[in-house]
């Protein structure tokens, strides 16, 4: 096995694992949408609608992650951009509590980006001279 044979197994699989990762994401958040949507009041629809939405657009990229990362890549970074500016609300209490409070959304933040790095590293590799030997194991179904 050639060296670039063994990192395009790698990469294939930090690909894969990254993807499993932003799985289970997404299944956690979909248990906290439908466990929120039975028990609050009308007080706080607002962030269950918006939740909904964004479990929407999370499942939407998980799906479309193996043809087109990218599109895992900028939900994630939109999700980011909605913690950090207060749409989610924050737990008051500190920094902590707030890792705490988003830990999924990091999760599939996380994933989402060393999975684009990996796909992004895979193409680059097929497109290097002498890269035949990467898109055979990329088609080799045993991986």
């Amino acid at each position: 096995m050639t060296k670039t044979t063994k990192s395009a197994i790698i990469l294939k699989a930090v690909f894969n694992i990254c993807f499993a990762l932003m799985f289970v994401s997404v299944a956690a958040l979909t248990l906290w949408v439908v466990a929120a949507s039975s028990v609050v009041g009308p007080s706080h629809n607002r962030l269950v609608l918006l939740r909904t939405v964004h479990l929407i657009a999370l499942i939407a990229s998980a799906c479309l992650y193996f043809r087109w990362p990218w599109v895992a890549l900028t939900v994630s970074w939109l999700t980011l951009i909605l913690i950090l500016t207060g749409v989610f609300s924050w737990d008051t209490r500190g920094f902590q509590y707030v890792l705490y409070q988003f830990s999924f959304d990091i999760l599939f933040f996380v994933a989402a980006n060393v999975g684009f790095a990996s796909f992004s590293a895979l193409n680059r590799a097929k497109r290097a001279p002498g890269g035949d030997s990467v898109i055979s194991t990329m088609r080799d179904p045993r991986l």
